[in-house]
């Protein structure tokens, strides 16, 4: 069962990181014409930053078992 276990769940989480990665589906053309434009420190004009947002990173972690 171990070695037919690997590959489905290799090949589930390379589907299941497609979807994330896929899933914010808004026009960036759309949004860059609504942006406001403000000047930085030597006087050039620039997008005003966007704060928030998240950031998702997977981490690999060894076998271990919580039961004594």
């Amino acid at each position: 069962m171990g070695s037919r276990f690997v590959p489905i769940a290799l090949a589930f989480a390379l589907v299941a990181t497609a979807g994330f990665a896929a899933g914010d589906s808004e026009d960036d053309s759309a949004a860059t014409a609504e942006r406001e434009m403000i000047r930085n420190a030597r006087g050039e004009m620039q997008e005003k930053p966007q704060y928030g947002g998240s950031i998702n990173l997977g981490i690999q972690q060894p076998n271990v078992s919580w039961d004594p």
